[in-house]
């Protein structure tokens, strides 16, 4: 019987059959190797999508909030504008006494971005104060004449609150080429006869007589969010949806971006006062994801395995 077990062990253990189990074993780690690999791989893409979501998510809302807040100190603003006329007496108030009344306000330290502020009385640019020493003030200009801008002074006469326009160009910006003119926004608030806001749109129709504004251009309001874009290499696009077929409010595209196949991005709508407005943010993909992904990783992972199988 010893003998007979002994032949059958050395049937086996042929220099051929060590080769064969050889591969055999050589299979199994590759195929443990290949599984291992593709499960990192794809966790990995897993996280950073996570992530990139989670980032995504963060910055929209960032953003709106920081434009909500900018929009609300514009209004802030206009209501210590108009307490300060209200106290002088809009037809008491002079050209000098205007110019006193901003400063007091400190435009260009506290509020950079804006472009001018400006008083109107019934429909017409009484006094106007530009911070920007190379454009100059519309004095004298009827806002009737302008359908666009008309239209939100009635409708901060007949609601008694702040209301914006849809992106215009603003007339400092009439002369730029066309592919160079920014879109602006201009706030107004209304001005009434009486020390308390009459009730009803009649009451309000009779009795203003006049608004304060703030004008700003979208790419200044945003300037201070753009390094935040950059550093996250981000598009952000703004579009005004109250009504259809109003150009883009403001769009930002850095050098660096890379888009991703399939991202649709990150779309939230919020509302400015009257206005409904829609954001969308892209996230570029990280370089090493881009062009590794999970194959490309999976891929690293085999000629480990294979010199372990080997």
């Amino acid at each position: 019987m010893r003998d007979y077990l002994t032949a059958r062990a050395q049937r086996y253990t042929t220099p051929q059959n060590y080769l064969t189990m050889a591969a055999v074993i050589s299979l199994l780690v590759v195929a443990a190797g290949v599984v291992t690999a593709y499960v990192f791989s794809s966790n990995l893409s897993t996280q950073a999508e996570i992530e990139r979501t989670n980032l995504r998510t963060q910055q929209s809302e960032a953003l709106t909030t920081y434009i909500q807040e900018r929009a609300a100190s514009y209004e802030q603003i206009l209501l210590s504008a108009s307490g300060l006329v209200k106290v002088s007496g809009l037809d008491n108030l002079s050209a000098e006494d205007w110019t006193v009344m901003v400063s007091s306000l400190q435009m260009r330290r506290l509020h950079p971005e804006l472009l001018s502020m400006g008083l109107v009385k019934n429909s017409t640019v009484t006094y106007s104060e530009v911070f920007d020493d190379s454009k100059q003030a519309n004095v004298g200009f009827n806002l009737a004449d302008e359908p666009v801008r008309f239209q939100t002074l009635e409708l901060a006469r007949d609601k008694a609150q702040t209301t914006v326009t849809p992106p215009i160009i603003l007339r400092a910006d009439a002369n730029q080429p066309a592919d160079d003119r920014p879109n602006s926004l201009i706030f107004f608030y209304p001005l009434y006869q009486s020390v308390d806001t009459p009730q009803t749109i009649e009451e309000r129709r009779a009795m203003v007589t006049g608004y304060v504004y703030v004008s700003v251009r979208l790419q200044d309001m945003m300037k201070a969010r753009q390094n935040v874009l950059d550093s996250i290499k981000a598009t952000y696009q703004l579009k005004d949806i109250t009504t259809p077929d109003i150009p883009s409010l403001y769009g930002y595209y850095p050098d660096e971006f890379q888009s991703q196949v399939g991202d649709t991005g990150l779309v939230a709508d919020f509302a400015v006062f009257n206005r409904q407005w829609r954001s969308e943010i892209h996230l570029s993909r990280p370089s090493e994801q881009s062009v590794l992904g999970p194959l490309g990783v999976f891929l690293l992972g085999q000629p480990p395995v294979w010199a372990l199988a080997h």
